[in-house]
């Protein structure tokens, strides 16, 4: 499960794994799904992760790897 840790404009977020990254995610871009959070398909997630996460953001295989807080 992965963890992510904001840099330059986000220091000081920490996203410990890929659920409460796409919320975060979506929440930013305004998106809602209709039903659950259950439902969102696997290959849109880990597109949307790959795209939201690219910029001012560390993304960690693990938690426990981040060193840097």
């Amino acid at each position: 499960m992965a963890a992510y840790v904001g840099i330059l404009s986000n220091t000081g977020k920490i996203l410990d794994n890929d659920e409460a990254a796409l919320a975060y995610a979506f929440e930013k871009c305004g998106i809602e799904p209709t039903e659950s959070w259950l439902y969102v398909d696997d290959e849109f997630g880990e597109m949307m992760l790959e795209w939201f996460y690219s910029g001012d953001w560390v993304r960690y295989r693990d938690i426990n790897d981040v060193t840097d807080i």
